[in-house]
């Protein structure tokens, strides 16, 4: 059975109202296998959507259920259940005595499903949870219901904006105390917690995949419990289906501010469990405590490729991480990570670390048997690691240091990029892999010339290929050498306007093509005009212009009152004043004086509009034949002539018509 609601912008609902509407439908008995799909609303804004799975007495009676849960609260209490919600905006509201904010599920027993996608959540509060608090049996509690049946729910969020969401308890961001939990590519920004945890608190959790996140600037105010900035996972259990409890990796960790852990939190669990920390950017994170600016475990962990740098500092003593279990000890490996600006690095009590850690170690003693120097101290160059941008830059000094071993398949960074085949030293570290692309530029045509870019690295000349960063714009600039000229670009069809996004290898194409210098001058008694079609030759003064070669020139030739043009001179191609530019041409017009044999018969016509210039060098005549020569209605017409000007019959001037006649130069 599956109920789908798409509330409408601004939609307040009765909760009350909607949650005995859909018990009398789905939980006049006990259901299983039903699904719950709330989608595209918003913003579910100080109101309650109720989705209770359960029978209709274990409402609780007599208590505010407001102040208990958020704006969306959904129960299963039999198995099979899903509650699917994606594309939301859940902002501003509270449930400050109780759990979830925004969002609030409680699965009790087996096998139900949360998805939680491509929400905002944001601006919400509540005591456990302020943005979302899920739970299920994890720990098989002898309470009702969970009546010691340990739960085996399925938690995915994925791809959501959770900011600035406030508990006055744990988990300012997200409370889970669920059973397998998938957390990826979610910007978790700007939360807080008075006592504990002001972005994530994961407790009883299995299998749990914490990936691809951005945790930015979360922050924890109080004085009194456990207070962890950013991650806070504890009472892990063993995974049935993986050698590892939890897989975190390729998230960035920045500006957290915590009391125990600046950032990453791993406390106790089962004896069987092992953690993987992989991949991951850990930069700016505080703990004002002694438990480690970046991480503190008290688990079996493996660190590998990650980035520790810059002030993940805890006031006392310093350390990057904190390896600590009382009283038994833990197995902990260090490979293939960087340490950079940390004081202390990582400081080991009496657990095993592979690497060579000892107590209160510094980098430097990490680099012992059985990989020797797979740990560095190397600025690993962020784009913009002020403002949270933890991409490396290209040259970044930790790009290909890492570790691929440990990464889960498919082997991605943080944006998706592929990360290569796990080889040891082949992967950058931390949570971005560098991926590059080449740009291959050519020159084609028959002229010279070079090509440059910008940013640097094409200088073609002779350097014509460069490798550049994915996502770089690359600007490429034309200089023609003398005597040729640039063309346009071919090639990728990002190539054509000379800015290449590099998102893949892009290959462009310079055209250069040798100049052909056409030269016109004018000879004989009279004067004209020459002019150029494509433009550049007015002579007039302007008689020599260069063309691309192969252009197409043609010639106009326009003699002066009192001349006339004697036609072209020069190589053959100038007899017809119409060039092809393969060579460089030399042309002569001739304009001769006027010649008393110059005669004009204007052909029969009618005239219209204004204005209109009809000439001849020595004699015009007009009106003579059939049809004769008219100047119609409203219509200005002037005719002029060296010598003569003969009307004949056939002319006629409309009325309100304006005509003209000149004898001899203007």
């Amino acid at each position: 059975l599956t109920l789908d609601f798409a509330l409408a912008e601004q939609t307040k609902v009765d909760s009350l109202g909607l949650g005995r509407r859909l018990r009398s439908k789905l939980f006049g008995q006990k259901q299983t296998e039903a699904v719950v799909r709330v989608k595209g609303c918003g913003p579910v804004a100080a109101t309650n959507v109720r989705l209770h799975q359960e029978p209709v007495t274990a409402f609780p009676i007599g208590i505010d259920r407001h102040r208990l849960d958020g704006a969306l609260h959904g129960e299963a209490q039999g198995e099979n259940h899903s509650f699917i919600y994606e594309d939301n905006m859940i902002t501003g509201n509270t449930a400050p005595l109780g759990k979830g904010g925004g969002i609030h599920l409680f699965l009790a027993l087996t096998a139900s499903t949360v998805a939680i996608r491509r929400n905002t959540i944001q601006g919400n509060d509540a005591d456990l949870g302020g943005g979302i608090g899920n739970f299920d049996c994890p720990t098989g509690g002898a309470a009702a219901p969970c009546a010691g049946t340990q739960g085996n729910s399925i938690q995915i969020v994925e791809d959501n904006t959770i900011k600035s969401n406030t508990a006055a308890s744990f988990g300012g961001a997200v409370f889970a105390d669920i059973s397998d939990l998938t957390f990826e590519r979610n910007l978790v920004e700007g939360n807080s917690a008075t006592t504990n945890h002001p972005g994530l608190y994961f407790q009883g959790t299995r299998c749990a995949i914490i990936g691809a996140n951005k945790f930015l600037s979360n922050t924890n105010s109080g004085t009194t419990g456990f207070r962890d900035g950013a991650v806070r996972i504890k009472n892990l259990r063993s995974c049935p289906s993986s050698t590892r409890s939890a897989v975190i990796e390729n998230n960035f960790f920045w500006n957290n501010r915590g009391v125990e852990a600046g950032a990453l939190a791993i406390i106790s669990g089962a004896s069987s469990e092992e953690i993987d920390v992989v991949g991951n950017s850990f930069v700016d994170n505080v703990a004002t405590n002694s438990n480690g600016g970046a991480v503190w475990t008290q688990s079996d962990t493996n660190f590998r490729s990650n980035i520790f740098a810059r002030h993940n500092l805890a006031v006392t003593d310093k350390w990057g991480i904190r390896i600590k279990k009382d009283p038994d000890p833990i197995t902990v490996e260090v490979f293939f990570n960087d340490f950079y600006q940390n004081e202390s690095g990582l400081v080991s009590d009496p657990n095993t670390v592979l690497g060579g850690a000892t107590s209160h170690t510094t980098v430097a003693s990490l680099n012992s048997a059985p990989m020797a120097g797979s740990n560095t101290a190397l600025n690993p160059s962020f784009v913009a690691a002020g403002s949270g941008n933890l991409h490396l830059g290209a040259g970044s000094a930790v790009i290909d240091q890492g570790d691929c071993l440990l990464f889960t398949v498919p082997k991605v960074d943080i944006d998706g990029d592929t990360r290569p085949a796990p080889t040891l030293g082949a992967c950058d570290m931390g949570a971005d892999e560098v991926v590059s692309f080449a740009l291959t530029v050519a020159k084609a045509g028959s002229g010279a010339g070079t090509v440059t870019s910008s940013p640097a690295g094409i200088n073609c000349g002779g350097d014509c290929a460069e490798v550049y960063t994915s996502g770089t714009v690359v600007n490429l600039t034309p200089t023609p050498g003398a005597g040729s000229a640039f063309t346009g670009w071919s090639g990728d069809a990002d190539c054509l306007n000379g800015q290449v996004t590099m998102s893949a290898p892009r290959s462009c194409t310079a055209t250069f093509v040798l100049l052909r210098t056409l030269d016109v001058s004018k000879l004989g008694g009279g004067t004209g005009l020459v002019t150029s079609s494509p433009s550049g030759i007015d002579c007039g003064g302007d008689c020599i212009e260069n063309y691309v070669e192969g252009t197409i020139v043609n010639l106009s030739a326009v003699p002066d009152f009192g001349s006339e043009f004697g036609g072209w001179g020069g190589p053959a191609d100038c007899t017809d004043g119409s060039l092809g530019m393969l060579f460089d041409f030399s042309c002569t017009a001739t304009f001769n004086a006027c010649s008393i044999d110059s005669i004009v018969n204007l052909p029969a016509q009618n005239v219209s509009g204004s204005p209109n210039l009809f000439e001849a060098c020595n004699r015009l005549t007009a009106g003579s034949g059939a049809g004769g020569f008219n100047i119609l209605d409203g219509a200005t017409s002037t005719l002029r002539a060296g010598n003569e000007i003969v009307l004949e019959n056939g002319f006629t001037v409309g009325a309100n018509a304006t005509f003209t006649a000149i004898l001899g130069p203007p």
